[in-house]
């Protein structure tokens, strides 16, 4: 594979890598509630947006109608992010 299709692969939200998994941990320091909220969601957005995964959080990559080619793979990345 040449650099620059690996490069696409990676820019493309719903590739998956095998770090993509929902047992993987992406921050340190769990969510204690409000006491370390900010510090916590700092950490997951950076976390998910070195994943290229953040859209499926913030709805910019919104759920392709069921039937659509990408509707499972949507559906999969989100779930990985969901867990």
């Amino acid at each position: 594979m040449d650099l620059n299709q690996n490069l696409d692969q990676q820019a493309n939200p719903f590739f998956i890598t095998n770090q993509d998994n929902p047992g993987i941990v992406l921050v340190s320091h769990p969510l204690l509630g409000e006491s370390n909220y900010s510090t916590w969601r700092r950490a997951m957005m950076i976390a998910l947006n070195a994943k290229n995964k953040f859209g499926f959080v913030d709805g910019s990559i919104p759920p392709p109608q069921i039937g659509e080619p990408l509707h499972q793979a949507w559906f999969r990345n989100n779930s990985i992010v969901s867990s």
